[in-house]
């Protein structure tokens, strides 16, 4: 009797921890990730498209075999 009563709640938690563990990622994809994700999408401009245009001016030397071997 106790491990047909056992036998049935294990398949009943197991149903609880998928309904529970739906509900949970749910609510995090839906109300956390929208709370983190559209500050950083209005305050950050991570290709800093808004600035202007700067370029790093580099001195231009001759390629050599130690120059291509140290790349790695």
């Amino acid at each position: 009797m106790l491990k047909r009563l056992w036998e049935g709640w294990k398949r009943l938690a197991k149903w609880i921890a998928w309904f529970n563990s739906l509900v949970l990622c749910t609510i995090l994809y839906f109300v956390l990730l929208p709370l983190v994700a559209i500050p950083f999408r209005l305050f950050k401009d991570p290709l800093r498209l808004d600035g202007p245009a700067e370029f790093v001016d580099r001195e231009e030397k001759e390629a050599s075999l130690e120059d291509a071997l140290r790349q790695g």
